[in-house]
């Protein structure tokens, strides 16, 4: 079963919490993949990072946001 990863601060992370969710095909209900549950230190880096990227992103054209 292919496991999806977290992705925080440009850099794909496992998942450390020891749990996982299933990613179901909402056309079939067949599960496709697994999903890691974020640990509290997963979750605190991640909303980190994205408070760090919102100065600039949020000053950036949408065009760069985008791509």
């Amino acid at each position: 079963m292919k496991i999806l990863r977290h992705w925080i601060n440009g850099k794909p992370y496992e998942g450390s919490s020891g749990r996982r969710g299933p990613v179901l095909n909402p056309a079939t209900g067949a599960q496709e993949k697994e999903v890691p549950f974020a640990s509290v230190d997963e979750v605190d880096a991640a909303v980190a990072a994205a408070k760090d990227a919102y100065a600039t992103w949020g000053t950036s054209s949408l065009a760069k946001r985008t791509t």
